[in-house]
């Protein structure tokens, strides 16, 4: 089943046209306001809990005495 999802979201996504191109102007001011703002990305993405946390959170100390 999930090679025919894939299958049919890479042939929807090679036969549907981008909806409006970028031009090099447009990009260029992409790519500076992206570098403008690496600071709040950055302060972000450290705002975002790890996997490891995250799964050691998941299980109790004591299991025995962990409620529901």
């Amino acid at each position: 089943m999930s090679l025919a999802g894939d299958l049919i979201g890479f042939v929807v996504g090679r036969a549907a046209p981008p909806l409006a191109p970028i031009t090099a102007d447009q990009q260029a001011a992409l790519v500076v306001a992206a570098a403008a703002d690496t600071g709040a990305v950055r302060h972000a993405a450290e705002q975002i809990p790890t996997r490891c946390p995250v799964i050691v959170e998941l299980i109790p100390s004591n299991p025995v005495r962990a409620r529901p």
